[in-house]
């Protein structure tokens, strides 16, 4: 790539743009005019652009910067042509790499969307250039809510060059995935972000983006305009977050010839801090402080201006919904959560400095209940309480918590009384069981101060000591935090506290023909990604995108919605699929469940809650308890995972089918060789599934409940 020959000018303005009562959704921003470029070959070679193009020199970082010393960069190029969207994107790094560093990739991501943001497509890119000899990799993410688009497989032109300093990636984004016809005039939406995992596995990306979660809003693009003439060039990106909730930090960063310039941030015209630009990993920037917003101005744009360039520009995050998440994981402690005698211990946040930061004073007050759902005063008996803790705040409203207690049947000796550990480390800590058999004194003593320490901090410890107490009770097998959740889902269903999982509900256009037909009902369960309450999430992967496109699909389909947060609940679940089936036509002999990812662990987790429930299971890279494996092994399972995937580890799979398999079961397993994450394109592409699925009934009774 050419560098930039605009001049340089001596001071930077970033102007902080509050505005009060304006939703990022609505934020317009500036228009970049990408020009006509004919006679391009995408080679990954920038021999046949020249000096054309409309340049992005530099991008964005975000709160994680790259390590120190490390050289890493990237900047980009766009034009235009007949045939579709071109993008040559140059990253600097000595050392690239395609293949996982822990669960993380490197990765050059492109989004382009239609001017009003309906329809969009993602392509990601693994350079594949690293001493393993690993093959770039090109996968396409269909974000299109149009049907008649999304008859039409996704394309692209993607090329990769290695050079001496890293790589080069070319791309042709097909107009005709758009169904767009190009003009001069017509207006885009596009992102761009490059993705590098360091040494201690974190992401760090560099961004060209005005708003964040383009995944889920395809309207936070920036604007692309198609002209004959490129827009000046971007020379600097500001991007901001807020640390601790006490503080507000601005990352600038710049092209390196802007080392050593001012940097000013200001707002209403009136200069806030100032800092000089120093030199950085591939670029000129300064990190510059500023205080917290107010409730109530959740929102601000940072604006970048260099004189006689043009603008650019990053968004501050919205400070309330980012305060409500942190609040929503702000740990809640019970003082100890593992107690002897009647008295029942307070609770409080772990951090309360914190949680005032975040939502002002606040005020708490708990209602424990015991192991049978009482409201109580006391612990009379040893065993499981829960606390409901009421929590009022000044800026949120009111809010509840759930914490479980455990009461022992009588004070502890810690010092003095008798404690056996025996144990078997991972062979990747490195300690090898005989050593630990020959040294149970220094095992013993060190985890008796572990656990004893986890009485007083940590509710796991009371959660398992409550499992343990009624697995004994009962003679079952204990599974802590299953059991948790069971008891838990109880006790709010019984307050009225439990809030309705947002669902999707698909009915095949021929239910109503026959008014007698009993139909099939699949119950689709999606991954951690699709979280939150924007049911247009759950279309982005599985049944609930083919529907779009399928009236005649032969299930009714279930798409339910896991609320921000949290994880797949098989008591809601079960609750949703029973009232499903007393409001539609449906064959209760035919339950079928399905999942992806967090949706994989959630299908095994509600089969082995409710082994008679479905007539046949699905789960996609998850994985479950291999000791639930006596209570499904005659329920037909067909299970998928993609043999390469960084995230969850073929194992997880793995030794869910060894465990059934060891008892007889003649459960399925499919292992894409060369997949990754996403094993679940050609699982919900594949015609084979359904009819598998629709070939299992399960036995009924007369009353009709499973056997």
């Amino acid at each position: 790539m050419v560098a930039s020959s605009a001049a340089t000018a001596s001071i930077v303005a970033v102007t902080v743009m509050a505005v009060p009562a304006l939703g990022a959704e609505q934020w317009a921003p500036p228009v970049f005019d990408v020009p006509r470029l004919d006679r391009i070959v995408v080679d990954g070679s920038d021999g046949d652009w020249g000096d054309r193009g409309f340049r992005v020199e530099t991008l964005g970082l975000g709160e994680a910067a790259p390590e120190p010393g490390s050289e890493w960069s990237a900047r980009a190029r766009l034009g235009w042509c007949a045939e579709g969207l071109l993008a040559l994107i140059a990253v600097c790094d000595v050392a690239p790499s395609s293949v996982a560093r822990g669960e993380r990739l490197d990765t050059v991501e492109l989004f382009l969307a239609t001017e009003a943001g309906a329809d969009q497509f993602q392509v990601v890119v693994g350079p594949g250039i690293d001493p393993t000899g690993a093959r770039p990799k090109v996968t396409t993410y269909d974000q299109r809510k149009s049907a008649d688009l999304r008859k039409a497989a996704l394309a692209a032109q993607i090329a990769v060059t290695p050079c001496p300093s890293g790589y080069v990636v070319e791309a042709l984004l097909p107009w005709s995935n758009l169904g767009l016809l190009p003009s001069a005039g017509a207006e885009v939406g596009f992102q761009l972000v490059v993705h590098r995992s360091d040494a201690a596995q974190r992401d760090v990306a560099r961004m060209w983006y005005p708003l964040p979660g383009t995944y889920a809003d395809t309207s936070r693009n920036h604007r692309l305009r198609l002209a004959h003439a490129p827009s000046g060039p971007v020379t600097v990106a500001a991007s901001a977050w807020y640390e601790r909730f006490r503080r507000t930090k601005v990352r600038v960063v710049a092209t390196p010839d802007l080392v050593g310039e001012r940097v000013s941030l200001r707002e209403g015209g009136v200069t806030l801090t100032s800092a000089e630009l120093s030199e950085g990993p591939g670029a000129a920037e300064a990190v510059l402080t500023l205080p917290m917003p107010k409730w109530g101005r959740p929102f601000s744009a940072i604006e970048a201006v260099l004189d006689g360039r043009p603008r650019t520009f990053a968004l501050v995050p919205d400070a309330d919904q980012e305060r409500r998440e942190a609040f929503h994981y702000a740990e809640m402690r019970a003082r100890p959560f593992v107690f002897s005698g009647a008295s029942l211990p307070p609770c409080d946040f772990a951090e309360p400095s914190l949680v005032e930061d975040l939502v002002g004073p606040y005020s708490v007050r708990a209602t424990y209940y015991s192991r049978d759902y009482h409201a109580v005063t006391s612990a009379v008996t040893p065993g499981r309480y829960g606390a409901v803790v009421q929590v009022e705040t000044r800026d949120m409203g009111p809010q509840k918590r759930y914490v479980t207690l455990f009461r022992t049947q009588d004070p502890v000796p810690w010092r003095s009384g008798e404690w056996r550990f025996t144990a078997e480390f991972p062979g990747q800590i490195g300690i090898p069981a005989d050593v630990l058999r020959e040294q149970p004194s220094a095992l013993t003593e060190g985890l008796k101060g572990i656990v004893t320490s986890s009485f007083r901090t940590d509710q796991a410890s009371a959660v398992l000591l409550a499992s343990l107490d009624e697995a004994g009770a009962c003679g079952r097998r204990a599974r802590a935090w299953t059991d948790d959740g069971r008891w838990w889902y109880g006790l709010r269903k019984q307050l009225g506290d439990l809030q309705p999982l947002g669902r999707l509900l698909f009915v095949p256009r021929a239910y109503g023909d026959d008014t007698t037909r009993e139909w099939p009902l699949l119950l689709f369960l999606h991954g951690a990604g699709e979280r939150g309450d924007n049911l247009e999430l759950v279309k982005v992967h599985g049944p609930p995108k083919i529907v779009q496109t399928k009236p005649d699909f032969p299930f009714i389909l279930v798409s339910p919605q896991c609320p921000a947060g949290e994880w797949w609940s098989p008591w809601a679940l079960r609750d949703l699929v029973e009232q499903v089936c007393t409001q539609y036509r449906v064959d209760r002999s035919r339950l079928y469940v399905t999942g992806l990812s967090m949706g994989g662990y959630g299908t095994w987790d509600i089969v082995a809650e409710f082994p008679d429930m479905f007539a046949a299971a699905v789960p996609i890279c998850g994985g479950g308890d291999p000791t639930t494996a006596p209570a499904i092994a005659r329920l037909p399972v067909w299970v998928f995972h993609g043999g390469k995937d960084p995230v969850v580890p073929l194992d997880e799979s793995a030794n869910m089918v060894k465990a059934l398999r060891d008892l007889g079961s003649s459960v399925r397993f499919t292992v894409y060789p060369d997949a990754d994450h996403d094993s679940w394109t050609q699982t919900y592409n594949n015609p084979e599934v359904y009819r598998w699925l629709l070939e299992q009934r399960r036995a009924t009774n007369a009353s009709g409940s499973g056997m």
